[in-house]
């Protein structure tokens, strides 16, 4: 029976030796190819640390194979787990480049649309704003507003390569130079503005002096039409209150002269 439970280890401890002797090709390939899809995606460009990173790791599996490789009895144990830790990694990372690699591209566009809109608002400014002596050379203006918008054709090609990280670099001396032709423009406004606001004020306040002369004499009439009205509504209210007052004093005297007559004659 002892026998028999020798041969079974001897077997097993066979099997083991062979398998872990056999060299993890098939895993070896898998990290490469992981290893490739991070490159392939951008990773070298997004996450420039993090791949080094993953080549270091895939470096020293390889060398643990190569180690083993030399060896009578070889033992690949370590060198799978380190090739299998570099998949997991990569495929991870992977995610992360295809990440950054998007929010990359959100702003490259979101920067090109600023620079679009900015130059549609000056170019709108532009009809506004005043000419000649003391304006704005339209004429020039228009031609290096149209300049700079042709200029942005490169920016876009940036995009549709993919090169997102290096289009807010080529789009900000852009952005600078709408800026300023915008800033010129409200400037040249401003001061057209302030010249004729005199003019202005004075013109208005020219037109408003009759109107408030009209307004006063309007509210002066009345008061002067009412004072002879309330004259008379006075004289016609004292009215009867005087004559009730005569009434009564003339009333007096004959009251007198009734009592004195009633009054029985005195016997000497």
């Amino acid at each position: 029976m002892k026998k028999y439970i020798l041969y079974f280890l001897i077997v097993v401890a066979a099997l083991f030796t062979v398998s872990c002797s056999e060299p993890p090709t098939k895993e070896k390939d898998n990290a490469k190819a992981a290893i490739e899809n991070v490159i392939a995606e951008g990773g070298e460009v997004y996450a420039a640390n993090e791949t080094k990173n993953l080549n270091d790791s895939f470096a020293k599996a390889l060398d643990e194979l190569n180690v083993q490789d030399q060896k009578t009895f070889k033992d690949y144990a370590k060198a799978k787990e380190l090739l299998a830790k570099v998949s997991e990694s990569a495929i991870s990372l992977e995610q992360m480049v295809q990440s950054r690699k998007d929010e990359a591209k959100k702003n490259a566009e979101f920067a090109l649309s600023t620079v679009e809109t900015k130059i549609a608002k000056t170019d709108a400014m532009l009809a506004n704003a005043p000419k000649g002596k003391g304006g704005i050379d339209a004429v020039a203006v228009k031609r290096d507003l149209t300049g700079i918008s042709q200029s942005l054709s490169e920016a876009k090609k940036m995009i549709q390569a993919e090169d997102y990280l290096s289009v807010p670099n080529k789009l900000a001396p852009i952005h600078l130079k709408v800026t300023k032709i915008e800033t010129d423009i409200q400037t040249a406004i401003d001061k057209k503005m302030a010249k004729s606001s005199p003019k202005k004020a004075a013109v208005a306040k020219k037109g408003a002096a009759p109107a408030k002369a009209a307004v006063a004499k309007k509210a002066a009439a009345p008061k002067k039409a009412a004072a002879p009205k309330k004259a008379a509504v006075a004289k016609k209210a004292a009215a009867p209150k005087k004559a009730a007052i005569a009434k009564k004093a003339a009333a007096k005297p004959a009251n007198a002269a009734k009592k004195a007559a009633a009054k029985p004659a005195t016997t000497k």
